[in-house]
């Protein structure tokens, strides 16, 4: 059974991309000046210095080790050394964020990727099944919260799953047709995916591997391989020490390692006894907040599809494999994540998923026979359902984001010029995001910027540190977590 529908699925298509770029673009314009996750001021931070030609900014006064930072410029994922003021970040994500910039385009920049994963997604479904599958998989990729809410913003999961989507395309593709350079490229990209989201490139380079062991088991396509990955894998490992060097020093050392003080970050643990005790529930939890927030039956149909669709095993597992690994890979991440409408972590796991999905669907439309003037009418009733959770969730934005967009309002309109502001808060309950040290909001070029913002020391040595930084004036906002409002205590006073 084909569906009328889809008789011409290219225009079908072009109607699903631009509606799923004009969700994403309003919810992003939403977001454009405001804050839901504090990971966002790094890569912004590191994107403008990018902007402005540089690989770093000027390194403020007084750093002499990079683990001894002052209080007043310990900003939460940020590095100062002797060397410079940076991101922790690795540094895919904000040169692409940093190109947006530059075309003034920058809070568009997620949105536009979400366009090229609704492609990529119909993509994925048109090679592994049918074109019929692969519209359909676009269809139930986006229409939910927790699409529009992780292709707005300035994190990186859009670009992290273009890039692990991309890479499944080509292994299907180059497993299909015996072709060596699609399976290579494939590998290119995996690798390029480790300096975006480290964690989810592991996660598909494994699903990955897997398959094409399994798949390739008894082919010399997989010895033809071998030379080619090993190759890919050394330009990897040589542009992860260098990316290493830029951001810590050492060839060993990343930046993720460094900003904790530690060999590895403190948030992975290979501790049994501490991922048994905390992450099975916290996986838990973020399956259920991520399965309400996806298009309604995303799951069942997916788990329909992995016993009833008539495509080889390989195949299945390719799809369903980033998000099962993305899942196992973070219960080594043993500190909760703030949930916002389900776990970003597990995003780049959401298009192969959904190409299940659709194949499912289909499977269940072909073997139940259902009558095709039923499918207009079941999407028109679950459209509506999901443009009023759509709404739903642009008013929950706007008002998780209007404290962070009052508070940078504040912040700029402070009187005084060429004068440090410190940041200073009361009543915030644990991990506030507008905490004073998840606020960084400096030009990089601060040396000339007409306000320095850093974190309050205290009245005692405010002057101290308004002189450190060649500043005559200072300031001080204050955030209140109970109002949820920021306000200006001391307008400016001269240093002495």
């Amino acid at each position: 059974m084909r569906n009328p529908l889809f008789r011409h699925p290219r225009p079908v298509l072009l109607v699903v991309a631009l509606i799923a770029l004009l969700g994403s673009a309003l919810l992003a314009w939403e977001r454009r000046e405001g804050m839901l996750s504090r990971d966002e001021m790094a890569y912004r931070f590191q994107a403008h210095i990018f902007e402005g030609g540089k690989l770093v900014a000027t390194a403020p006064p007084g750093v002499v080790l990079a683990q001894d930072v002052p209080k007043e410029i310990h900003f939460a994922y940020h590095l100062v050394t002797p060397r410079g003021w940076y991101g922790m970040y690795p540094l895919g994500w904000p040169l692409v964020l940093a190109a947006g910039g530059a075309l003034h385009i920058g809070w568009l920049t997620n949105p536009l990727l979400g366009v090229l994963l609704v492609w990529l997604t119909w993509r994925l479904g048109s090679v592994c099944f049918s074109e019929d599958v692969g519209l359909v998989s676009a269809l139930l990729l986006f229409p939910c919260p927790f699409f529009f809410i992780n292709t707005s913003g300035d994190l990186s999961h859009p670009l992290a799953a273009c890039i692990v989507t991309a890479a499944l395309c080509l292994v299907e593709t180059g497993v299909r047709r015996q072709s060596i350079a699609r399976l290579v490229l494939a590998v290119g990209l995996l690798g390029l995916s480790l300096f975006v989201r480290p964690f989810t490139a592991v996660a598909a380079a494994a699903t990955v591997g897997l398959v094409l062991v399994f798949r390739l088991r008894r082919d010399r396509l997989l010895l033809s391989l071998v030379p080619w990955a090993i190759g890919a894998l050394a330009a990897t490992i040589a542009l992860m020490a260098a990316e290493n060097v830029y951001q810590t020093g050492s060839v060993l050392k990343s930046g993720y390692a460094l900003y904790a003080g530690k060999g590895s970050p403190p948030e992975v643990t290979l501790n049994l006894h501490a991922i048994l005790a905390a992450s099975p529930r916290e996986a838990a939890r973020s399956l259920a907040i991520t399965l309400l927030n996806t298009t309604p039956f995303l799951f069942v149909l997916a788990g329909y599809a992995l016993f009833r669709a008539q495509v080889l095993i390989g195949t299945k597992a390719l799809l369903v494999g980033v998000f099962t690994g993305s899942v196992l890979l973070y219960m080594l991440d043993v500190i909760p994540n703030i949930l916002f409408f389900g776990q970003r972590m597990y995003f780049e796991g959401l298009p192969g998923i959904a190409v299940l999905a659709g194949a499912g669907l289909v499977t269940l439309l072909n073997r139940w026979k259902i009558r095709t003037t039923a499918v207009p009418l079941a999407a028109v009733l679950l459209g509506g359902g999901q443009l009023a959770q759509y709404w739903f969730t642009v008013s929950e934005v706007q008002a998780l984001i209007e404290p962070s967009v009052d508070y940078l309002h504040v912040l700029r309109s402070v009187s005084c010029s060429k004068c440090v502001v410190f940041l200073r808060s009361e009543n915030l309950t644990p991990f506030d995001n507008l905490a004073p040290a998840n606020f960084n909001v400096n030009d990089p070029d601060w040396p000339q910027a007409r306000h320095l913002y850093l974190i309050d020391p205290g009245p005692s040595r405010r002057d101290e540190i308004t002189r450190k930084y060649r500043r005559g004036q200072w300031a001080v906002v204050v955030f209140d977590g109970a109002t949820r409002l920021p306000r200006i205590e001391i307008a400016w006073r001269q240093s002495r």
